[in-house]
C-alpha cells in the first residue's frame, strides 16, 4: 500500500512538472507569435510607404520634369542593327 501511495505521489509530481512545462512553453510561443505579428504589421506599413514613394518617383509628372530639366537632343533619325541567329550583324 505504501508503494502504491509513493507511485501515485511521484506520478502526480511528474504530471505537475510536465503541466508547468507545457504552460511555460505555450506562453513563450504566444509571446513570439505576438512579436512576429507586430513585426509583420510594421513591415506591411513600410512596404505600403515604399510603394507610394515608388509610384511618386516613377510618375509621368516627374518624367516630364526630368525631361524638361535635362538637355537632351531629339534624334533626327534612328539606326537599328538587326542580329540574326547566325550571329552576323546587318544594317
Amino acid at each position: 500500500m505504501k508503494i502504491l501511495k509513493t507511485i501515485i505521489f511521484l506520478s502526480f509530481f511528474v504530471l505537475l512538472i510536465f503541466s508547468f512545462y507545457q504552460v511555460f512553453s505555450l506562453s513563450q510561443n504566444l509571446y513570439f507569435l505576438k512579436k512576429g505579428e507586430k513585426e509583420i504589421a510594421k513591415l506591411s506599413k513600410e512596404i505600403k510607404k515604399l510603394e507610394v514613394e515608388l509610384s511618386e518617383k516613377t510618375s509621368l509628372s516627374n518624367l516630364d520634369q526630368f525631361l524638361a530639366n535635362s538637355h537632351l537632343i531629339k534624334a533626327e533619325r534612328a539606326k537599328f542593327i538587326e542580329v540574326f541567329e547566325s550571329g552576323v550583324a546587318a544594317k
